[in-house]
């Protein structure tokens, strides 16, 4: 789970949380509808029902964006991308993939569920308040508002700016033209940025108030487009600075980057005698087990300390370690990028590098880690 954020639930197995700056898009939210919206659309009701009214609405419109990002969500299984979580955050929502399709039909698919998603309830609230008569009360008027809602959803994100979910589209159909997925990613990000500096712009020109667009935007929303403009850039560099660095991580091999010098024991050997050869070694993280003949399992440093040192004279190592079934190897001429993808999409932190049908080394995040910051800083 994301630091900070709120567990609400699991829905169809895919956890669902709260950032705490979603309160303040749900409370932006309430507050325009309380205050303007809804006193505009039925002057004669009391407060305290456009009050009521807004808080339905707010909480409606969010489960809405909840069931947008689902369907990403559910695409990206299918096509075998684990999802970490769903998120709630001032923006909207957010759902956390550990991967991406490795073809563009399953990034055009992953991307168009989203906004179909909420096109889809845009209908099916239409279609409730023609079902309830059309009626201009209460109940009419907030199913109004979330036809309105889940549309206009539906169709900001399809503006063609990566990595909103149109972006996503966009690169998916370069990236089928060109066969090309660096080309395309790079060319829907420039998108994005250029998009993102639109949304500035008008932001500004808002602010200004000087009558220099041919339509209305009131300082608020001015305020609001830049801000979400600059979220829009920042995502859009980052996307650019991710494709640099994995295409820097590409001329690193596994066997490069890995720890060769782990400690070997024997399965029988206690935790004990685990841990003296480990503080022998100085300093090591982890410990290779064997069975005699071949690599049968790892053990952590981290997890045997865990364990009361009354009970380390009890436990073997084949007692506490990974069996070698469970982990998933490495080869040696593999590349770093390939290495950090399959981590992340797998949930893994260490991988047993393979050469010649050998265990031959380790490679463990914090060697991507180290690698990853001596590129940031300059050296390669």
């Amino acid at each position: 789970m994301t630091r900070g954020s709120i567990r609400l639930g699991r829905l169809l197995g895919i956890p669902v949380t709260i950032n705490p700056s979603w309160f303040l898009a749900l409370a932006f939210v309430v507050a325009v509808l309380g205050w303007q919206v809804y006193p505009v659309a039925l002057p004669m009701e009391p407060a305290a029902l456009h009050w009521a009214m807004a808080v339905v609405s707010g909480v409606l419109f969010f489960t809405s964006v909840v069931l947008h990002e689902l369907a990403h969500s559910l695409v990206a299984r299918a096509y075998g991308i684990r999802v970490r979580e769903i998120t709630l955050f001032v923006f909207g929502g957010v759902a956390q993939l550990t991967g991406e399709p490795d073809r563009p039909r399953g990034e055009f698919l992953m991307a168009v569920a989203g906004p179909a998603a909420s096109v889809g309830l845009a209908l099916l609230f239409l279609g409730v308040w023609l079902a309830t008569g059309a009626r201009d009360d209460a109940a009419g008027v907030v199913w109004r508002w979330l036809v309105v809602m889940n549309a206009a959803v539906g169709v900001f994100n399809m503006l063609p700016g990566y990595p909103m979910d149109g972006g996503r589209v966009f690169r998916s159909l370069l990236w089928g033209l060109t066969g090309n997925h660096r080309l395309a990613t790079t060319v829907a990000s420039r998108t994005g940025q250029a998009l993102a500096l639109g949304f500035m712009a008008l932001g500004v020109l808002g602010l200004l108030g000087a009558g220099l667009l041919p339509f209305r935007v009131d300082q608020f929303t001015g305020l609001w487009l830049i801000v979400l403009g600059l979220f829009l850039q920042g995502l859009s560099r980052s996307s650019l600075d991710q494709l640099r660095l994995l295409d820097r991580l590409r001329r690193y091999r596994a066997d490069q980057i890995m720890t060769s010098e782990v400690p070997v024991v024997y399965e029988h050997a206690t935790i004990r005698e685990t841990m003296e050869e480990a503080r022998l070694r100085g300093g090591v993280e982890h410990v290779f087990v064997s069975d005699g003949d071949r690599f049968s399992g790892l053990l952590s440093v981290a997890d045997l300390l865990a364990i009361p040192a009354v009970n380390w004279d009890l436990f073997t190592a084949r007692d506490a370690m990974v069996h070698a079934e469970r982990l998933e190897p490495a080869l040696a001429h593999e590349d770093a990028a390939t290495l950090l993808q399959r981590m992340e999409a797998r949930d893994l932190w260490h991988m047993p590098v393979v050469q010649d049908g050998r265990v031959v080394g380790l490679v463990a995040r914090r060697n991507l880690v180290r690698l990853i910051h001596r590129l940031g800083g300059g050296g390669a």
